[in-house]
């Protein structure tokens, strides 16, 4: 039986949530599109706990976070936020040099 959800954190692979479970030896891992993301080591770790929203209920992911497949079906469980997307804005590009032969022919 698989590991219950425990919260949920941003992959940083994809940009997508992802469901954060525990295993019994108490290691963090995450469930993204592209897999089961297991950091092993002591910084991977501490990532996970600075990074990760851990739920006040086990499988029960706060308001605004929709668990979509909650159970193992041989896809990750995935995440949907109900909240409005944000809005990035583009730094503005400057126009191409020309170069100095590209002057001569004009």
């Amino acid at each position: 039986m698989a590991n219950i959800n425990i919260g949920h954190i941003r992959d940083p692979h994809t940009g997508d949530l992802a469901v954060v479970r525990q295993d019994k030896r108490g290691k963090f891992y995450y469930y993204s599109i592209i897999g089961k993301i297991t950091p092993n080591l002591p910084k991977g770790q501490e990532w996970i706990k600075q990074n990760a929203t851990i739920w006040k209920e086990p499988d029960q992911p706060p308001a605004g976070i929709e668990l979509i497949s909650g159970e193992w079906t041989g896809q990750p469980p995935t995440l949907k936020t109900t909240a409005a997307p944000k809005t990035e804005t583009k730094p503005e590009t400057k126009p191409a040099k020309k170069s100095p032969i590209g002057m001569l022919f004009e």
